[in-house]
């Protein structure tokens, strides 16, 4: 049996207890198809690809994984997601092509949210941006990586998250080159 999906993409919009209380589940990777649906009646539900699990599922959560939910806030009437990434616990996170505003959240396995911060603004223009935890807050700092970087998560946007290997940038910083290692699994 697979995670219950009720159509929600955000925990921000994720439903009250009344709702799943009431509302039947739908299985994750079908089309989502009712109007709750926040991607249209055509899409392929996100629960699927995003592994969040709900009470109402009977599926333990992943305690041992964060969620990093980044959002452009001052953008559309309540902002828009920039990138959203499930990955091993960690208090340092790289985000490649960060928009100037972000607000933050780091979520444990079982959806608390363990860090947050709002409005961080980019204070130069680089690739690279480092996200801090530090407690409850998270701190933005932008960066050009070094080999002491090297193994730090990086967040993409949109949310695919890999581990930088690489990092190389001319003097002048007008040119560089990275790797990224990709791992990916079903199931």
């Amino acid at each position: 049996m697979g995670e219950a999906c009720y159509g929600f993409f955000s925990p921000r919009l994720a439903p009250s207890a009344a709702f799943l209380a009431a509302a039947p589940p739908r299985q994750a990777g079908r089309r989502c198809s009712t109007a709750a649906s926040h991607l249209g009646s055509s899409a392929v539900c996100p629960f699927w690809f995003s592994r969040l699990q709900w009470p109402r599922g009977g599926i333990r959560p992943d305690v041992s994984v964060q969620t990093w939910d980044l959002w452009i806030p001052d953008t559309a009437a309540s902002g828009v997601p920039f990138a959203r990434g499930r990955l091993d616990p960690t208090d340092v996170l790289i985000v490649h092509s960060a928009p100037h505003l972000l607000t933050v959240e780091v979520r444990d396995g079982d959806g608390s949210v363990v860090a947050s911060a709002s409005d961080l603004a980019r204070s130069e223009q680089v690739p690279m941006t480092r996200l801090r935890r530090q407690g409850s807050a998270v701190t933005r700092e932008e960066f050009w990586p070094q080999p002491a970087d090297y193994g730090t998560p990086v967040l993409l946007p949109g949310g695919e998250v890999g581990l930088l290997r690489e990092w190389w940038n001319r003097d002048d910083r007008r040119e560089w080159r990275w790797t990224l290692e990709l791992y990916n699994r079903i199931g």
